[in-house]
């Protein structure tokens, strides 16, 4: 174990200047680490400049999913229905959609398919083909956010509410 010696001219890089509080931290640090003089091994320009590798996974992002994610949103799939199609989680579709701007594209390409290829299917309900109405309706609103134009809504009028008031009297 090497010699341990403070230098309270230099102040320690945390900032503290009080000697009892760095007499407490010298026992665990070498004197070089202190030394402000000294080269930092980790700051040095060598380390700085030098290549390095890429921290993490390397991503699955290519750019030909842009087209399958179009062709799999194209059956009136949601964006995240298709990123599970295309075998993409949820996360990496968002996070995809910051990252590369053509991937976003591609998203807003394929919902407008999507809501092409359910208006289709409701225009073929209305002329009298087979299909369930309140299916459609409900996969347009998603797409799309609003209510399918033409509709309605109803409220049904509250027919307990003169019975309700004499009870309360009480």
């Amino acid at each position: 174990m090497g010699q341990v010696t403070l230098d309270f001219s230099v102040t320690p890089w945390w900032g503290l200047r009080d000697p009892s509080q760095v007499m407490k931290m010298a026992l665990f640090r070498p004197y070089a680490f202190y030394n402000s003089r000294m080269s930092n091994p980790v700051s040095s320009p060598e380390k700085a400049t030098s290549s390095k590798r890429p921290v993490g996974r390397p991503t699955a992002y290519r750019p030909e999913m842009c087209e399958q994610l179009i062709e799999a949103m194209a059956g009136g799939h949601s964006a995240e229905a298709g990123a599970a199609k295309i075998s993409i989680s949820a996360r990496s579709l968002f996070e995809w959609q910051k990252l590369h701007p053509e991937f976003l594209m591609a998203i807003q390409e394929g919902r407008h398919r999507a809501v092409l290829f359910w208006e289709s299917l409701a225009i073929d309900v209305a002329r009298g083909k087979s299909g369930n109405s309140q299916m459609i309706t409900l996969a347009l609103k998603k797409e799309t956010g609003r209510p399918a134009a033409g509709t309605m809504t109803f409220r049904r009028p509250n027919s307990l509410a003169p019975m309700v008031g004499p009870f309360r009297q009480r």
